[in-house]
C-alpha cells in the first residue's frame, strides 16, 4: 500500500513508511528468487512431462545428483506442490462408447478409494466394466 501511495499521490517514501509503520528497507525490498523459482518450475515441468511416473523424490534427486543444482528440497517441494504436478487421476472409460463412467482426482488414490469408486458407479446399458487396466 505504501508503494501505491508514493506512486499515486507523490508522497515522500519516508512519510509513507511512517504512516504505514514499516521500515524503509522493507519498502525497498525486492525478492531475488523469482527468476530462480521459475527455473525450478521449468525443470520440474520438463521432468514430469518426459518421465510421467516420476514423483517429487525422483525429480529432486535427478536435479541434485545429475544436474548438480544445490536447491533446498523444501523449496523444490513447495514449487512442486504449487504446480500441482502430483495429482493422481483414476478414469474409468467405456471403450465401446468412449464415455467416462467415473473420474477420481486426488493427491493419493489408495486401493480402497479405487474399489469405492468402482462400487459407486451407476451401471450403463452395457453394464459395468469387468476389469481395470
Amino acid at each position: 500500500m505504501a508503494k501505491e501511495v508514493v506512486s499515486q499521490r507523490g508522497i515522500a517514501i519516508r512519510t509513507a513508511c511512517a504512516v504505514f509503520s514499516i521500515s524503509e528497507s522493507c519498502y525497498r525490498y525486492e525478492s531475488k528468487q523469482n527468476a530462480e523459482n521459475e527455473e525450478i518450475a521449468n525443470w520440474l515441468i520438463r521432468l514430469t512431462d518426459n518421465h510421467r511416473n516420476w514423483g517429487f523424490g525422483l525429480c529432486y534427486l535427478y536435479l541434485r545428483n545429475v544436474k548438480n543444482f544445490g536447491w533446498n528440497h523444501k523449496r523444490v517441494y513447495r514449487i512442486y506442490r504449487e504446480l500441482e504436478l502430483n495429482l493422481r487421476l483414476f478414469n474409468v472409460i467405456d471403450d465401446f462408447n468412449r464415455e467416462a463412467l467415473g473420474i477420481e482426482v486426488d493427491f493419493s488414490l489408495p486401493s480402497e478409494r479405487v474399489i469405492r469408486a468402482f462400487t459407486s458407479m451407476e451401471p450403463t446399458p452395457q453394464g459395468l466394466p469387468f476389469s481395470a487396466e
